[in-house]
């Protein structure tokens, strides 16, 4: 890192003064990685879910300047607990710089970390989602076949007893269509698919049952 931001260093500073300071820099920078990670696991453990967004982005808001400026003081004092000099910090600007570094990596933490939460988060719900989703279509349409065919039995039989009287051609058709349609429904509930032919098959037979019990008033 410092080799982007402290391009400089490494045109003035001696061999030695640079591997010193990298040195501090690779110690520093591992403990505060750790920290900062530390930091953003609890976050997520006191406000999991992708309900809390907002809520752990405002901690981590509020976790960030006091990590910078904890990574910033741990840098000094280790440097001056080694050979009692601090870092080398020409003007204003210099001591800005390594406080923008310092912000610079805690963001790439928190994001790194926080990014790969919410994207484990969002599959996580999306999949408990379909799954609720497919149990929840899966229970109505059953409930919806337990409701249905005893009363589509009923009234097809009572049109089947009408047409016996009126037309047995008619009649015959419509007991023909009838078997058609319970056949698919027996077979159509052990399969997840069916072929779209036999579905087209299936309507023609439901809506000419539809059509005889109704006639002019589908």
């Amino acid at each position: 890192m410092a080799f982007f931001f402290r391009l400089d260093w490494y045109t003035r500073l001696p061999v030695g003064t640079l591997l010193f300071n990298d040195a501090i820099a690779l110690v520093a920078g591992i403990f505060c990685w750790q920290l900062a990670r530390w930091v953003v696991l609890r976050i997520q453990q006191h406000f999991p879910g992708l309900a809390n967004i907002r809520r752990r982005l405002l901690w981590l808001l509020v976790a960030l300047p006091i990590l910078v400026n904890l990574a910033w003081v741990l840098r000094l004092l280790s440097r001056f607990m080694i050979d009692g000099h601090f870092l080398y910090f020409g003007s204003t600007v210099e001591l800005s710089r390594t406080i923008g570094i310092q912000l610079f990596c805690h963001f790439i933490y928190f994001s790194i970390y926080e990014g790969w939460y919410i994207l484990q988060q969002w599959q996580r719900e999306t999949i408990e989602t379909s799954l609720l989703e497919k149990v929840s279509l899966q229970s109505q349409l059953v409930s919806l076949q337990h409701q249905v065919n005893p009363h589509f039995l009923f009234n097809s039989l009572n049109s089947l007893s009408s047409l016996i009287g009126e037309s047995p051609v008619k009649a015959d058709l419509f007991l023909d269509e009838l078997t058609a349609v319970f056949r698919y429904l027996l077979q159509a509930s052990e399969r997840n698919f069916v072929s779209p032919g036999e579905g087209i098959d299936f309507i023609r037979s439901y809506f000419h049952l539809l059509q005889t019990r109704y006639r002019s008033g589908l």
